[in-house]
C-alpha cells in the first residue's frame, strides 16, 4: 500500500498552498515562528542595505579627506619649525669661526635633519593611509553598486 502524502494528520491537502518564503527567513523553519516576509519588508531591507553602503562610502571619503588634511597640517607645522630652526642656525653663524666647533650649531643642525626625516615619514604615512582608505572605498563602491543593481532587479526595473 503506497503512502498517502496528503494524510490528514500531516495537515496537508491538495488545496494547501505552501509559502516557501517563510523558509527563506532565518529561524522560520518551525510553524508559527515568524510570519512570511512581505514585499515591503524585503524592499525596505534592500534599500537599507544599499543606503548603509552608500553612507559607508561617504564616511570613508570623509576619512580620506581628513587624513590628507592632517598630513597637510603636519607638513605645514614641520615647515614652520624648519624655518624657525634655519633662522636660529643663521643667528649662530660667526664669521671666521668654524661652525662645527659651536655645540649649539651642531645641535640645531641635528634637529634640522631630524625634522627633514620626520617630514619624509609623514609624507609616506599619509600616502600609505590614503591608499588603504582608497582601496576600502573602491570595495565599498563596488558593493554599493551591486546592492543597488540587486534592488533594481528585484523591483523589476531590469538592468
Amino acid at each position: 500500500m503506497p503512502a498517502e502524502p496528503f494524510h490528514p494528520s500531516y495537515g496537508l491537502s491538495p488545496q494547501t498552498h505552501l509559502d516557501i518564503t517563510r523558509y527563506l527567513t532565518p529561524g522560520a523553519g518551525s510553524y508559527g515562528a515568524q510570519p512570511a516576509p512581505t514585499d515591503d519588508l524585503v524592499d525596505a531591507l534592500l534599500r537599507m542595505r544599499s543606503q548603509g553602503l552608500e553612507d559607508l562610502v561617504c564616511r570613508v571619503g570623509e576619512l580620506i579627506e581628513a587624513r590628507q588634511q592632517a598630513g597637510r597640517e603636519s607638513a605645514s607645522a614641520i615647515s614652520r619649525d624648519l624655518t624657525y630652526l634655519e633662522n636660529l642656525i643663521i643667528d649662530c653663524y660667526r664669521h671666521g669661526q668654524r661652525a662645527t666647533e659651536d655645540r649649539t650649531y651642531v645641535k640645531l643642525r641635528l634637529e634640522q635633519l631630524r625634522l627633514h626625516s620626520e617630514a619624509r615619514q609623514e609624507t609616506v604615512s599619509c600616502w600609505r593611509d590614503t591608499v588603504l582608505l582608497a582601496k576600502e572605498l573602491a570595495e565599498l563602491v563596488q558593493k554599493a553598486g551591486e546592492a543597488t543593481q540587486q534592488e533594481r532587479l528585484l523591483d523589476g526595473d531590469g538592468l
